[in-house]
């Protein structure tokens, strides 16, 4: 990609010459833009860049560490472009790394009470390309995720409502079963209608309307 062009989208996924392969195997290139002096390139910027700013090792055509070689001025020699500077910040050898330790309980249910999580969606669990009418078509409406076994505790099947509170505010949703939702928890699409902007995981009632 020319330098201070804005990537088209996210690097292509694995797999796309397969998407074509009732064509050909030759990939077709990028298509380019005439709205810029500068060109896409899904291969990413091919200069490379002062030491000091290197975070990863990689270069088109090239497999895993086989690229290290690309940055180096000889194989197993010092990095191209001079001595990127001193490490300033070590690890402490002594610290206490409290996240290997400290592992949260198992989740416990609550009496009366179901733990309402937020499920995200390919359309519409994003705040701004929702509002874009095209992604609108697309995103799920609101509903509530549950296990059938909680469902048949609720005394509620597939598409009749269900009603949970979140902030204060009374949310009366179509009841979805799924079996890969945990008992106790009710799932709900993120961002989607009226629960834009609603703070959670929280804790709430579940009941039948």
């Amino acid at each position: 990609m020319s330098p201070g062009h804005p990537p088209p989208r996210p690097p292509r996924p694995g797999g796309r010459r397969a998407v074509r392969a009732d064509i050909g195997a030759h990939e077709p290139k990028p298509p380019a833009d005439p709205d810029s002096p500068l060109a896409f390139s899904m291969e990413g910027y091919p200069q490379q860049p002062p030491s000091p700013l290197i975070t990863r090792f990689w270069a088109p055509g090239w497999n895993s560490v086989q690229s290290l070689n690309k940055f180096q001025s000889e194989v197993g020699g010092a990095l191209a472009g001079g001595d990127p500077g001193t490490r300033l910040l070590d690890p402490d050898p002594d610290g206490d790394a409290a996240y290997t330790t400290e592992i949260p309980a198992p989740f416990q249910r609550r009496a009366g009470e179901m733990l309402v999580v937020p499920l995200h969606h390919i359309f519409g669990s994003d705040e701004l390309s929702a509002a874009a009418p095209a992604v609108a078509q697309r995103s799920p409406g609101p509903y509530a995720a549950l296990n059938p076994g909680d469902a048949q505790d609720l005394g509620v099947q597939e598409g009749e409502y269900v009603e949970i509170e979140l902030d204060g505010a009374v949310y009366q949703l179509p009841a979805h079963l799924t079996a890969g939702m945990t008992a106790g928890v009710v799932g709900v699409p993120m961002g989607v209608g009226s629960l834009q902007g609603v703070d959670i995981p929280a804790w709430s009632p579940c009941r039948r309307v």
